[in-house]
């Protein structure tokens, strides 16, 4: 703005700038802050019907056009040019705080009108849609793109900033030696400027100039395109034709009405209309057509209609009860000290800053491995992510085999998501230090999902063996409600074992070494990096595979030896092979998970270093990577419910067509 200021050019001039601007607003109006109210709760319309139509634009791909994008900068800037008036408004009137600093009232104006400017340009940007697509239908799709969109919404933005700055710049000229107080509701352009006591004639010619470029010629434009709309319109062989496109356009014109009336009131009469009704008259402007843009052009749209109903009526498909568990780590550590023996105050231990994670040695290329874990982390990702959203979408799969086979996809999801990007931070990277809190709680997660993906197992599980042993049964037994209790039974279970394990680390003294023989924050290795008793830690050790791993797969195998001598008794080959092909892929992913823990937990600290790490990180990241291919995506259900989705999908691109 100093670009403006002349005092650059001759250091004898200075401009006296006051401290504060003091805002009257409405004056000699009894009960007036009911107006203000009545303002705030418009306010509070607009910015749930504009946050609304912004949402519906951007979550359905139908409306990716550029007439919507043209709509959806019109609900931006009446969402920023509402929020950057009302409440400083209701804080001036509402809580008697008039007085406003002079370079806040000149951010203050820069945004209120740089939004009511883009209002006008939007109105006319709308318009110019309009007149492509009624009088020319053939090169609408050609003419207006949303690149062309695009450029002019960003054109239409750098020319208002441009010009706002303009008559801002030209502000900070001029010296106000006597009156200080703006009769207006918010710091307007007109009112500060005829408070200086120096020459502003360039501020007098940017408030006439500024209406001309601002509304007057948006308001031409928009007028001439009716205009043409309507000869184009004349010339339409059938009258019902003619009030089709012509309905299409009401919304528009109501909006141009409702914004550019009270403003050529004001800028025609000038300096003749009253203070009070000059004021009344730009602030309705200003929030009335913000609020009335959802509901008159935006929601009486069809498109817009019909998106609203398609949405809801996916929000309905997908609506499936969801189990949460949340916690902070200041709740894990305030656990993890009820088993700290540290709080008699006479026993202290040796806890380390970090610990070394050393991960694969002596393997030449050992970065390759981490590169192809990450690319089965990333096909993990993928597969579980669309098996979610397939379950998530498909209202036929909103039974309790189902119920439990998200929970099962999502132990994945986070489990690989919670290894895999440090693992590869660790090793890629050579980050392989980590702080003794961190390395704790991400011991923590990573022990309670492996856990769950175990106990998962041991839900489907049950859900076979029901479903097999006793058919008649099973819509009785195992209902949603039971499937959902048993997996938020397991989730506590896992947790409460874990912390339990992670308790008795933290009273275990680390006197020597902090180098950690895994690939990621192990309890053994950690434990056994102990000098004082760590007896509890290594019971632990021994029974929580027993309670998490050994007992789980014991379950599951007793339940297929049950399965097995049910489908020996049917009578019928082709029905013992139906039944059985129905377990076949849970078997897979059983045999897929346990083995290597079988190997590892059986051999103990016999296994080799490097074995056990290439052993429990597979184990780790295989099975997610294989449960979207083998259980899942090979199930009857999923593959009907992947085609009929892809069909709707088609069926909706043809329909855009």
């Amino acid at each position: 703005m100093e670009f403006f200021n002349p005092a650059i050019n001759n250091k004898n001039i200075t401009f006296v700038r006051p401290a504060f601007f003091i805002i009257t607003g409405l004056s000699g109006i009894s009960n007036i802050k009911h107006y203000y109210v009545f303002l705030f709760i418009v306010y509070i319309v607009s910015v749930i019907g504009n946050s609304f139509v912004m949402a519906v634009i951007v979550l359905d791909h139908n409306l990716k056009t550029p007439k919507y994008m043209a709509v959806f900068n019109m609900a931006f800037v009446d969402l920023i040019g509402n929020t950057a008036l009302v409440p400083k408004l209701l804080d001036i009137f509402l809580f008697n705080r008039p007085f406003i600093r002079y370079n806040d009232c000149m951010t203050y104006l820069f945004f209120c009108y740089t939004c009511l400017s883009m209002q006008s340009f939007n109105l006319a940007a709308l318009a110019y849609d309009r007149l492509m697509a009624i009088s020319y239908p053939l090169h609408y799709q050609v003419k207006v793109t949303n690149t062309f969109m695009l450029g002019l919404i960003g054109f239409l933005w750098l020319f208002i900033i441009l010009a706002v700055l303009i008559a801002v710049g030209l502000i900070t000229r001029l010296s106000f030696c006597q009156s200080v107080v703006i009769n207006s509701y918010f710091c307007d352009h007109g009112q500060i400027y005829r408070l200086s006591c120096n020459d502003h004639f360039p501020s007098y010619v940017v408030s006439c100039l500024y209406p001309i470029l601002i509304f007057w010629l948006p308001l031409a434009f928009i007028l001439f395109s009716y205009l043409y709309i309507g000869f184009t319109l004349a010339k339409v062989a059938t009258v019902r034709e003619g009030l089709k496109a012509f309905k299409t356009c009401i919304g528009h014109l109501l909006l141009v009405a409702i914004y550019f009336i009270p403003l050529l009131i004001v800028f025609t009469l000038m300096e003749k209309i009253q203070p009070n009704a000059r004021i009344i008259n730009l602030s309705m402007t200003s929030v009335f057509p913000p609020m009335l843009n959802p509901i008159i052009y935006v929601l009486q749209t069809q498109e817009i209609k019909d998106s609203v109903k398609r949405l809801l009526h996916m929000w309905r498909k997908s609506k499936i009860a969801r189990a949460t568990v949340s916690g902070q780590f200041y709740f894990i550590y305030s656990q993890m000290e009820f088993f700290n023996s540290a709080l008699g105050k006479n026993i202290s231990f040796v806890r380390p800053p970090y610990f070394i994670i050393t991960g694969l040695i002596g393997i030449p290329h050992v970065n390759y491995y981490y590169g192809v874990l990450f690319f089965i982390y990333v096909g993990s990702v993928i597969g579980n992510i669309s098996v979610l959203a397939v379950i998530i979408l498909d209202n036929h799969l909103k039974s309790p085999k189902y119920i439990a086979v998200f929970n099962l996809i999502l132990t994945d999801l986070l489990n690989i998501s919670a290894l895999v990007p440090k693992v590869i931070d660790t090793f890629l990277f050579k980050h392989n230090v980590i702080p003794y809190g961190e390395c704790l709680v991400y011991m923590l997660f990573n022990v309670v999902f492996v856990s769950m993906q175990s106990l998962n197992l041991v839900v489907l599980a049950i859900d076979r063996l029901i479903a097999i042993a006793a058919p008649l049964h099973y819509h009785i037994r195992i209902t949603k409600q039971c499937i959902i209790s048993l997996i938020a039974f397991f989730w506590i279970y896992s947790f409460t074992l874990t912390l339990v394990a992670l308790g008795l680390i933290t009273r275990i003294s680390i006197c020597e070494s902090v180098i950690l023989a895994s690939h990621y924050c192990d309890h053994g290795p950690i434990y056994r990096l102990g000098c004082n008793d760590v007896t509890p830690s290594r019971v632990i050790a021994t029974f929580n595979p027993a309670l998490k791993l050994w007992v789980p797969l014991v379950f599951i195998v007793a339940s297929y030896v049950y399965i097995g001598f049910t489908i020996f008794k049917i009578s019928v080959p082709k029905e013992r092979v139906k039944a059985l092909k129905t377990c076949s892929a849970h078997l897979s992913l059983v045999a897929i998970y346990y083995i290597p823990f079988i190997f590892v937990f059986l051999y103990g600290s016999k296994v080799p270093t490097n074995a056990r790490i290439m052993s429990l990180s597979m184990t780790t990241i295989v099975p997610p990577m294989l449960n979207p291919i083998i259980y899942v995506l090979q199930t009857k259900e999923i593959q009907d419910s992947i085609k009929k989705l892809l069909k709707l999908k088609r069926l909706s691109v043809v329909e855009t067509k």
